[in-house]
């Protein structure tokens, strides 16, 4: 990967520390609601809040890879744009 100004560079290495976060406090929910949430039969706020009520009502499981891919297609709209903001 070339890069061509000092700019492209620095918004690079921002970009890869958002990343790095995003993943390592997604863990942290993750592994909080696996450990914690779950086997108290607890349900946290959002995506993870809806999940863990279905996994109750419906003995859905939380990691069905059908809610998942829809969940992932619509990150990739709303990535798609906003992508103008950080290009």
């Amino acid at each position: 990967m070339q890069f061509k100004t000092k700019r492209e560079v620095i918004k690079f290495k921002y970009l890869l520390i958002q990343a790095i976060q995003i993943i390592v406090g997604t863990a942290i929910i993750a592994a909080a609601t696996s450990l914690f949430l779950l086997p108290n039969q607890l349900s946290a706020g959002g995506f993870s809040g809806i999940a863990t009520i279905t996994y109750y009502l419906f003995n859905i499981p939380l990691r069905n890879y059908g809610i998942n891919f829809e969940y992932t297609f619509i990150c990739y709209i709303i990535i798609k744009k906003w992508k103008s903001l950080f290009y």
